[in-house]
């Protein structure tokens, strides 16, 4: 006799149960063998962990680029000795900066009273060792590249540098009418 629908499916119904409890019983030797399991997505922590990492380095080097592009042109530009300080004579358009005891500028592209001024105005940036200012707000970029107010603090410092250094070069005796149309110039 044939079975009936119902019959048919009570008899499928009764042979998964039992093939589950088999597989349940088994289950606990699986367990047991602790299979490794990949996973394939990483957790947010992780994806920043790699970008603040990645910022650091990118700052660090572009930092220790700027560092060899100093080294390079000290080593490969005539320079004079005035006392303590270095002069390097720039050949390009570039602005004039200081770095250590190290004065690089131009002396082509200004006056005479204009280059003297300038000479004077990275002097007393060395003297106040302001290098030291602004390689500590590097070293503090390069940890919170991320934080908008560590750029805005790095901007603060350089402008009252300036300030500061403008401020020494006014009380030494130039003529501020003089000065400032000579920071026209530079700018």
């Amino acid at each position: 006799m044939e079975k009936s629908t119902s019959e048919k499916v009570i008899s499928e119904e009764k042979s998964m149960a039992e093939t589950a409890t088999r597989t349940s019983r088994a289950l606990p030797e699986i367990k047991e063998q602790q299979v490794p399991v990949i996973q394939s997505k990483m957790s947010i922590d992780e994806v920043l962990t790699y970008l603040y990492f990645s910022g650091v380095i990118i700052f660090s080097l572009a930092f220790f680029i700027q560092l060899m592009l100093i080294l390079a042109k000290v080593t490969s530009l005539q320079s004079l000795k005035d006392g303590k300080y270095r002069i390097v004579e720039l050949v390009k358009d570039e602005a004039p900066y200081s770095f250590w005891t190290l004065i690089f500028i131009n002396p082509t592209k200004y006056e005479p009273e204009t280059y003297e001024q300038i000479l004077a105005h990275e002097k007393i940036h060395i003297d106040q060792t302001h290098f030291v200012d602004k390689l500590l707000v590097e070293i503090i970029l390069i940890a919170f590249w991320f934080n908008p107010f560590v750029w805005l603090f790095r901007k603060a410092i350089t402008n009252n540098l300036e300030f500061l250094t403008d401020q020494s070069m006014l009380t030494q005796g130039f003529p501020k009418q003089t000065y400032q149309l000579s920071l026209l110039k530079v700018s």
